[in-house]
Formats: C-alpha cells, structure tokens, sequence
C-alpha cells in the first residue's frame, strides 16, 4: 500500500492535533483538584481576574496599577481570546489629573484640588492564543497582543498604538515542575508623533513548581530586556510569586496569588514590585 505525501503529512498533523486536544482536555478537567496546572503556559482557561500591581521607582512618582482581565478559549481550548483593562494612580497623579478645559491652560489653572489622586485609565489590551503543538512534556504558545492607547495620563499609557507578537516553549516534567522560555517584540505602529516610538525584546525564563497535591506553586521568572528605541538601554527584572487554590467553584478554582520583583541594572523598570491578585480559572458559566 502507497501512501501519498500529502496523506501521510496530513495523517500526523491529525495525531499531533488530536494529542493536543486530548492533553488540554484532561488539563481543563483537573485543574478544579489542581489549581497548579493554571501556571503552565500551554495551558489555556477560561479565567476572570483582578490584580494589583504596586511600582516603586527611584526618583519618580510611584504607580499602583489595578487591572481586569478576562480569557475566553475556544477550538477545544487550542485557541483563546482575551482582554485586560488597568487602572492607574500615581503619587503626582492629583497635579495632572484634569485636562484643561482649553489648549492654553497652563497646568496650574487645572491642578486637581481633592488632595486624592484620582483613578485613570490605562491603555487597554486584547490579545489572541493558538497552542500549534502540546505533548505530554513539551508545548508552544504564540501570542499577539494589540494595545490601544487609551490613557489620557502620560505617565500611565504610551500614547501609541501596540503590537507585541510572542512565542513561548514549555518543558515540563509531570505536574510538578515546569521550565519556560519567552520572547516578545513589542513594537509602536500609530500614533501621536509627539510621543516616543515603541521597539522592545524581551527574552523571559520561567519556572514553575508545585508539591504533591498541586494546591499551591511557587513561581521565578527572569526578564531581560532591550529597548532599541532608546539606545538599546536594558530595562531587566526578576520576580517570584507564590499562589494557591483557596477552594472549588463553578466547576474550576478560585486562586490567590502575590509577586513581588526587583529591577535589575540601572535602566530598570522599577525599584521594587508588589502584585497581588485573585483569580477564577477553567470555570463554567452555566452549572451542568
């Protein structure tokens, strides 16, 4: 019997889709009694979150972010849609915060007189998923993200139009331990041209463990950073979180999470880095 090459090539493409598949399923069917299988990359959830994100920076106004963030996936979870919406205040926001009533106004005629800083705006994000590949050790992730530049705060949102396509590669020993490795190009398209132009790598190593009963993980992960817009400057950081399931709802897992980091080098992103967040994972909205 001849098997053409078309045929053939488009056998093994079934057995790796088909392989796919069945690995999501059985990662989305136990991440309710394994909380932990939500740190793998590979893995795709329906989730709902809330974070906030606490920078403390060196001679400048420090940030807390709160963002919202919703994932939806689909084609068998392969594939996802999502999209995060922030929060900002910063210690200088109360001096900027109100725009001015005309193109004139000097800033001191709109300065916030509350004494509170107010809440504004970030940029907001949407973002695509596709799992091309997934064994049973071994996953690929590709990503694109479109920012918006929503933000009327400068000190807050990059005024320009993002794209940040991005691929991961997991490695992954059981449900315990996983090592995994990112790289995204964050790149400005459109846009005021007052604001600065957008042109960033970052190359992320990641890992991820958890015990024996996967309710709880441990997390590190070390950015690096080349900004060449901006005379190749290497804006670096490293982090590490810890999280656990806090208990079963809705068919998937409400867990808690905080991460504090630190930027490296002297074009760091940040001094010091507090996150906390809480998180709804691989849920149902309708109780079957």
């Amino acid at each position: 019997m001849k098997f053409q090459p078309r045929t053939l090539t488009c056998a093994l493409l079934a057995v790796v889709m088909s392989a796919s598949t069945l690995a999501q399923n059985k990662a989305r069917e136990s991440v309710a009694t394994a909380p932990a299988a939500a740190t793998n990359p590979t893995f795709l959830f329906r989730s709902l979150s809330i974070s906030n994100e606490w920078d403390g920076i060196h001679a400048a106004s420090n940030t807390n972010t709160t963002t919202l963030s919703y994932t939806e996936p689909f084609r068998h979870a392969a594939n996802s849609l999502g999209i995060s919406i922030p929060f900002a205040t910063t210690s200088d926001s109360a001096s900027i915060a109100e725009s001015p009533s005309h193109p004139f106004a000097s800033p001191a005629a709109v300065t916030s007189t509350t004494g509170k800083p107010p809440i504004v705006l970030g940029d907001i994000s949407v973002s695509g998923q596709w799992i091309p590949w997934l064994t049973r050790h071994n996953g690929v992730l590709l990503t694109t993200t479109l920012g918006a530049p929503t933000s009327q705060d400068d000190s807050v949102g990059k005024g320009k139009w993002l794209v940040t396509p991005s691929v991961a590669v997991s490695h992954f020993w059981g449900p315990h331990f996983l090592l995994a490795q990112f790289f995204q190009q964050k790149v400005s398209f459109a846009g005021p041209a007052s604001r600065p132009d957008v042109n960033r790598s970052d190359l992320d190593l990641y890992m991820s463990a958890s015990p024996r009963s996967l309710r709880w993980w441990m997390t590190a992960d070390l950015n690096l950073g080349i900004d060449q817009a901006n005379h190749n400057h290497t804006p670096s950081s490293i982090t590490a979180s810890v999280g656990r399931g806090l208990r079963k709802t809705r068919g998937g897992s409400l867990n808690g999470s905080v991460m504090v980091g630190a930027g490296i080098g002297a074009y760091r992103p940040y001094d010091v880095m507090v996150t906390g967040g809480i998180s709804l994972v691989g849920f149902q909205w309708k109780q079957r």
